[in-house]
Formats: C-alpha cells, sequence, structure tokens
C-alpha cells in the first residue's frame, strides 16, 4: 500500500509546549506497505484514491519547479455596454445558387413548425425548408444566404419542403418578414 502525505513549513506538535517540527518547503512523503483487498476497501470507503501525481498544497511551489516570478493578478473581463447580438454561423460559399419564389411558415401561434426548431416569441428564428433545388448534398442543417427585396440573411435549413412550380423554398416567418415578405428570392450557399 503507498500513502501519500505532505509536510512542510511551519507544522507545529502539539502539547504544553508548542514545538515547530518542520521548517522547509513542502515536499511529498510517500509510505510503503502491503495492499490487501481489506484495505483497499477501508481507502476507497474513506473516499482516499491512488492518485497518479502527488498532489502540492495550493499556494505553494511545486518542488519539482519552483517559480522565480510571483504571480500575475488575472484580470476579469470587462463587461461590454453593448448586448452581443445572436450570431449565425457564416456559410462555406460553394458557388451554388437557386431562384424562385418563396413562401413562410412557422408562425408562432398560427401554423406549425419543424419539430425541435420552434417559433419563439420575440425572438429572431431563421429557418428554412428546402425545396428540391436547395436539396443538394448534404443538405440538412447548412446555412445558406438569402437575397431578396435589397436585403440579405442567413438561414439555416431544417427541413424538406415539398414545393412545386418555381416554389422552392418556405421560410419561417420571423425570415420571411425580414426580408420583407419577398415575392423573389435567390438562395446561394
Amino acid at each position: 500500500m503507498q500513502v501519500a502525505m505532505f509536510v512542510g513549513p511551519g507544522l507545529v506538535a502539539s502539547g504544553p509546549d508548542p514545538v515547530t517540527v518542520y521548517s522547509g518547503p513542502w515536499r511529498p512523503v510517500e509510505m510503503q506497505g502491503p495492499r490487501t483487498p481489506e484495505t483497499e476497501r477501508s481507502l476507497s470507503a474513506s473516499g482516499f484514491q491512488k492518485r497518479a501525481k502527488p498532489l502540492v498544497p495550493s499556494g505553494y511551489p511545486s518542488p519539482a519547479v519552483e517559480s522565480t516570478k510571483p504571480p500575475q493578478p488575472t484580470r476579469s473581463p470587462r463587461p461590454s455596454s453593448k448586448p452581443r447580438a445572436r450570431t449565425t454561423p457564416r456559410p462555406s460559399s460553394t458557388g451554388h445558387s437557386a431562384s424562385g419564389v418563396p413562401t413562410y411558415y412557422c408562425r408562432a401561434g398560427v401554423s406549425r413548425c419543424t419539430r425541435g426548431y420552434p417559433d419563439r416569441a420575440g425572438v429572431a428564428d431563421y429557418y428554412a425548408a428546402a425545396g428540391p433545388s436547395l436539396r443538394v448534398g448534404k443538405w440538412r442543417g447548412r446555412i445558406v444566404t438569402v437575397h431578396a427585396n435589397g436585403r440579405t440573411l442567413r438561414v439555416k435549413l431544417v427541413d424538406f419542403c415539398a414545393c412545386g412550380g418555381n416554389h422552392f423554398l418556405d421560410l419561417y416567418w420571423d425570415a420571411f418578414k425580414a426580408l420583407g415578405r419577398p415575392s423573389h428570392a435567390k438562395v446561394t450557399w
């Protein structure tokens, strides 16, 4: 059985006349002994676990590596006066594009949404269902850029759209409204 103990500066023996027992630097002391199933049970019951490296009390330098630099004060982050905007990951441009008539679905309290992507009131949820021209390769989860009415918006494709004719994209209501309720749009990715 191996047990790790530490001795350090200023340890004082108790009794009528206190005496400093040790005044050197902290260092690990290992005690050897037989390891039996009974000692294993008692050690695990007491919460003691075998450690790969000996522990050194916090605030003291390790005996193997002593630092000559004083510890540097840590800086806490400065609070920002501006609220951070919710960002959407930028799509990687592959040179693909499609255009046609976008429609909307998933309006809070009015229509159903894709499971796992609810339309949260007061939060801009920019998701869409992809028509056949957008379902290229691994399309589900892809971030695409939608251009309409002189506006640009990044949208995540989360569902399948059974679109027909020149209807190629079903946007969530928030995205459709942010693009100015377009009658035509172009999508790039």
